[in-house]
């Protein structure tokens, strides 16, 4: 076994000097498919909710479009492991590419979703369920998720934002790497303080799944089995988290282009 994972080891590596040395498109193609698990594994942490703006393979066809931008910009004499790198290339092109859904039509949804969850916040001096939101919104279960699904995206890139500041999902500071906003180490800390109480406050479920997901590193999938729930419905409460976090650490719905600071 350990020959045998050495011997793949040097003929990767001979890929990688023959592609980074000639452009060779063979080898580009032989380390496309080897590292296309990664795509496949960093687009699973994503979730995918009910809605009709994308899909699983959506995410899986962009995170694609970034692993083959990781393998043309990765520079194997940095120091950095590939793997590190293309994780931050992937989730930046599955983010950028749920920006580019966003409409005029969508962030009107997620200003009117997220104004109402921040009165009934206030109302209730604790985030609202999601019953409580869906008679709000004056719909039931299915049109609750529809609505859902219109908050969903920007909660997920503004949770990545804020968790980076704990250490999570680190941007490899590289030419064309998207990197999270710069923070002092004081407002670090602050930040991190806040969302820590956040977590706290969250029902136990809730906590527990942002736990498993975002600490323990543990895809969607994995979290279903562990809590014996269906993944949509753990791709719900995994959403209905998010926008108690974002409301309690007063991060809004931002026009493309801006940033929540």
């Amino acid at each position: 076994m350990e020959r045998s994972q050495e011997a793949a080891g040097r003929v990767i590596n001979k890929h990688w000097r023959r592609f980074k040395r000639t452009g060779n498109i063979q080898s580009r193609n032989f380390l496309l498919v080897h590292y296309l698990p990664l795509a496949s594994y960093v687009a699973s942490t994503i979730p995918v909710f009910q809605s009709r703006v994308y899909s699983h393979d959506d995410l899986v066809n962009w995170a694609v479009l970034g692993l083959i931008d990781a393998l043309r910009l990765f520079n194997p004499d940095r120091g950095i492991k590939f793997e590190t790198y293309a994780i931050s290339r992937i989730r930046g092109e599955i983010m950028d590419n749920l920006r580019r859904l966003t409409s005029c039509y969508r962030l009107r949804k997620q200003k009117i979703f997220e104004n109402l969850f921040n009165q009934l916040s206030e109302k209730l001096s604790r985030p609202p369920t999601p019953q409580e939101m869906a008679r709000a919104l004056g719909v039931d279960s299915k049109g609750y998720l529809r609505w859902l699904a219109y908050a969903l995206p920007v909660s997920i890139i503004s949770l990545d934002e804020f968790a980076s500041m704990e250490g999570k999902f680190q941007s490899v500071n590289s030419p064309g790497t998207r990197n999270f906003p710069l923070f002092t180490n004081g407002e670090r800390e602050k930040v991190a303080e806040d969302l820590a109480k956040a977590i706290q406050r969250l029902p136990e479920r809730e906590r527990y799944l942002i736990t498993l997901y975002y600490y323990e590193g543990l895809t969607l999938t994995e979290i279903a089995k562990i809590m014996n729930l269906t993944k949509g419905r753990v791709s719900q409460i995994h959403a209905h988290a998010i926008i108690s976090l974002r409301q309690a650490l007063g991060l809004k719905t931002k026009p493309e282009g801006e940033k929540n600071r």
